[in-house]
């Protein structure tokens, strides 16, 4: 089911974009920009994958917020971290998997812009490289870009219930006087 916003546009529509764009351009056929939780990695837009989310515990992306730039992992079935995951060895079969941090103006990571392939790779290429590091700004940008619309709009309720708080008090205080 999809959102809307305030002005009609689907809400997802721009992250959806990122995900098809980022497929395109590493030659994929997943991307995901995902926001991790505590015990739960949600997918916020997706290309290629049908699922809405993942434990955290078996997340790929917690690996790859944990670093600076992007995580690649050519070989899913090389690589130590990852040979008996679900996603791995069960029907998804991911093999191949390159992620870039979002991070949020203060530091924080809040998830990635990553691509999956069900075969091994040998790595990305420079422009696939730069790509993802693009969207995943990008991402974060129109996250950040709705957090201050969220609160942009919780400060106008509350100046509305403001107004009509001290609306009431004159109202009773005129209707008193004599």
């Amino acid at each position: 089911m999809s959102r809307y916003d305030a002005h009609g546009i689907r809400e997802a529509s721009a992250l959806d974009d990122l995900t098809q764009f980022a497929a395109a351009l590493c030659e994929a056929p997943v991307a995901l920009v995902t926001l991790l939780e505590e015990e739960y990695q949600h997918f916020l837009a997706r290309t290629g994958f049908d699922g809405t989310g993942t434990p955290r515990d078996i997340s790929f992306c917690t690996h790859a917020v944990a670093t600076d730039t992007i995580m690649v992992v050519p070989d899913t079935l090389a690589d130590p971290r990852f040979v008996d995951n679900p996603l791995v060895t069960g029907p998804t079969a991911v093999r191949f998997y390159a992620g870039a941090p979002m991070r949020a103006s203060d530091g924080s990571v809040l998830g990635t812009v990553c691509v999956l392939d069900t075969r091994p790779r040998t790595g990305l290429t420079p422009l696939q490289h730069q790509g993802l590091i693009v969207l995943a700004r990008a991402a974060m940008g129109r996250l950040d870009d709705r957090r201050l619309a969220r609160e942009q709009g919780v400060a106008a309720a509350k100046s509305r219930r403001a107004l009509e708080e001290s609306d009431l008090r004159f109202r009773t205080l005129a209707d008193t006087m004599p």
